[in-house]
């Protein structure tokens, strides 16, 4: 069991901001709505939810697959950051 994103379609526009906001591409837009794709690549730390302005996201304590940490190898650092600054500047 770990915390894991879960996307409410009914409330998801379908803007892509949580998918360019997720440092581990876990996430995809499909038939115009966000999807979990990769559930091992959620690190549940909520980048996502912080940019959603639909409060379509939230984190839910499920069974998962395990968090695949793997992915902190394939994360350029320089790109996470300029994600972080893109999404979460005040103003």
């Amino acid at each position: 069991m770990r915390k894991i994103v879960v996307i409410d379609q009914d409330k998801c526009v379908g803007c892509g901001k949580c998918v360019e906001a997720c440092p581990t591409s876990a996430l995809i837009l499909e038939d115009g709505k966000a999807k979990l794709a990769f559930e091992e690549r959620c690190d549940g730390f909520g980048s996502c939810i912080a940019v959603c302005q639909n409060n379509a996201i939230r984190l839910e304590l499920r069974d998962a697959k395990p968090f695949y940490w793997g992915i902190l190898k394939e994360i350029d650092f320089e790109k996470f950051l300029e994600k972080l600054e893109k999404h979460w500047k005040l103003g």
